[in-house]
């Protein structure tokens, strides 16, 4: 018996309308009395999917994309922790510190306000009318939104979260046709960081479980995932840097080079194990840079000369990323240990929780 597993991510551009006939092909020459198929599925949850198949992420309203608002209703989620700082070997909390509290849900911010909840992507094929959607999509859109609730607690177990409650979501909404989905930048072959540094690999998949390597809760940015490709960006980081450079613009009729100056910021964290004996993935979750001043070029054109002025330029991480950091990497060179990167660090983000009232502390668990 044999299933056959295909991703719809393979059909992105037109469609499962369009699929005729499937045609499998063996390798080698195989008794047809020795094959039985059992089943041939399809998968469509980016939970799911085999790690050298994204899925689709195209952009634009013209291809069917969408961004869609799951908007939190009665959603339950709370912490068990310590109220007092563990104690003992192992470290454990004392009986009489353990405490349930609410835990506020991840915030949504869009140009026309915020909500709490998550923003989830639909590829072109999954919704056939975003205009008009039916209760069967509006019920797909909504077991989406129940994984990006799942997959947001699923690293720490410490927090209980009712995701499928029938009164935990608002009914989904269309915010934007103008989403992407996460990007798959890194080769099926290089998932494990190699091929970057001679000789140096991780243990972890960049696209999956490498965000189990931090302290952070940032597994709900990993690449295989039902949200849309911004959503995360600035979460768990346990540094932040900041960044200064020159633009140089230059042009075959220029009269001479000028050069502008840069600014921006890095948000980063690194493993728990850190890479002084072997290299360990990398977590950015935020990277800006913006232009200070305008530059003007003059260029010849013609025997006349004619001022072209770049006003503003900013650049901005489209999405948090995970990366291989070389075992010869120190802290003090920074992420890449890239000049621009030399900086002591301006300020470290306070690793404990806090509420109002007292501090508390994660129960101890075992990596």
């Amino acid at each position: 018996m044999q299933t056959v597993r295909f991703n719809l991510g393979d059909w992105c551009e037109f469609g499962t309308d369009e699929i005729d006939e499937i045609i499998l092909t063996f390798d080698e020459p195989v008794d047809p009395a020795r094959v039985i198929l059992d089943t041939i599925e399809f998968t469509d949850s980016p939970l799911d999917m085999v790690e050298d198949l994204p899925p689709c992420g195209f952009t634009g309203g013209g291809d069917g994309s969408g961004m869609w608002r799951c908007e939190i209703d009665e959603l339950t989620v709370t912490e068990v922790s310590c109220s007092a700082e563990p104690v003992g070997s192992p470290r454990a909390c004392d009986p009489g510190d353990i405490e349930t509290t609410a835990v506020d849900p991840p915030l949504v911010v869009l140009p026309g306000g915020s909500y709490s909840g998550w923003a989830v992507h639909t590829r072109p094929g999954m919704i056939r009318n975003l205009d008009e959607p039916t209760t069967e999509d509006l019920d797909f859109v909504l077991a989406r939104c129940q994984q990006a609730c799942e997959l947001e607690y699923a690293a720490n177990p410490d927090v209980a979260a009712e995701c499928s409650a029938a009164s935990g979501f608002i009914t989904p909404s269309l915010i934007t046709t103008d989403s992407h989905a996460a990007y798959f930048e890194i080769p099926p072959a290089q998932t494990d960081g190699s091929g970057l540094f001679e000789d140096e690999s991780l243990d972890c998949n960049l696209r999956t479980d490498c965000c189990e390597h931090f302290d952070e809760d940032i597994c709900a940015n990993r690449l295989l995932r039902p949200t849309e490709a911004r959503q995360g960006l600035g979460r768990g980081e346990e540094w932040s840097y900041g960044m200064d450079g020159i633009i140089t613009l230059d042009s075959p009729n220029a009269t001479e080079p000028v050069q502008g100056l840069l600014s921006g910021s890095l948000g980063f964290s690194s493993c728990v194990e850190g890479s002084g004996t072997a290299p360990c993935p990398t977590y950015i979750g935020s990277a800006d840079v913006a232009l200070g001043d305008p530059v003007t070029l003059e260029l010849t054109c013609g025997g006349e000369t004619v001022s072209h002025t770049l006003d503003s330029l900013a650049l901005t991480l489209a999405q948090p990323a995970f990366a291989i950091r070389s075992r010869a990497a120190r802290l003090d060179r920074g992420a890449t240990g890239r000049p621009g990167l030399r900086r002591a660090h301006e300020r470290r983000l306070d690793d404990l929780r806090h509420v109002p009232s007292h501090r508390r502390w994660r129960r101890p668990h075992a990596r």
